[in-house]
């Protein structure tokens, strides 16, 4: 018997899906946290939303969103009934956290010095069918998101740092409607996107947008050391 069809056969004996020694990758790339999720322009597998009876609220200055990414397979048992709970933090270093039908940003407005910070948290695995064991979600980091701008009055410009990249948004003359303008930057791996205003004229309004981030899903130790040793049991009970 194989590795691999060993595999299965523990899923039958114990009710739940066997661990996957293959490490699955999962990214996702602009999804929109606003006053709901807006989809992203690229998801690897499945779908993210909130998770069940979760909200988005503002109002406070620390704020828990609890997402899900469902609709994958990370066992290689079932069809895309697995999933990952997991937590963002956003913080506001001034007034509360909004969400709007923008994006996020600090009450009052948003001015100018006032950070705000999305911080991974916490993950784990599910399933709505056999439960995976001895799998872990481990977070890849945010690796882009976005600078959001709206205006219908003057020209003008706002800029921000994200990560130390720098987005801005300009109009050269005042536009005859409402119109909105957004400016994406990329960086390094980080558990944190720091969104931090350096310039926002009048008459114009800031948000966060488009997150980029990831997951890697891996064999945890104890669970690797529990496939090799009931293989090598295997291997040595089928020389005999």
């Amino acid at each position: 018997m194989t590795p691999k069809t060993f595999l299965p056969l523990v899923a039958t004996l114990f009710g739940t899906a066997a661990v996957n020694a293959a490490t699955t990758s999962v990214t996702v790339s602009n999804i929109d946290i606003r006053s709901t999720i807006i989809a992203p322009s690229a998801i690897s597998e499945g779908t993210i939303g909130l998770q069940p009876a979760a909200t988005l609220t503002s109002g406070s200055p620390s704020y828990n969103v609890l997402l899900r990414w469902s609709g994958l397979n990370l066992d290689d048992v079932g069809t895309n009934d697995d999933y990952i709970d997991f937590t963002l933090n956003v913080a506001a270093s001034a007034n509360n956290v909004d969400f709007n039908n923008q994006g996020m940003r600090a009450t009052g407005p948003w001015a100018v010095g006032q950070t705000l910070t999305l911080s991974f948290t916490s993950s784990s695995i599910g399933s709505t069918g056999v439960t995976p064991i001895g799998l872990t979600a481990n977070f890849a980091g945010f690796t882009g998101a976005g600078f959001g701008t709206s205006n219908s009055t003057a020209a003008g410009s706002a800029s921000a740092t994200i990560n130390g990249q720098t987005a801005t948004n300009t109009w050269a003359t005042a536009p005859t409607a409402y119109q909105y303008k957004n400016t994406n930057v990329t960086f390094a791996p980080s558990n944190s996107i720091v969104w931090t205003p350096t310039q926002i004229d009048a008459g114009l309004t800031a948000w966060t947008r488009n997150e980029s981030f990831g997951f890697t899903i891996v064999p945890e130790p104890s669970s690797l050391a529990l496939l090799g040793l009931g293989t090598l049991g295997l291997l040595a009970r089928r020389r005999r």
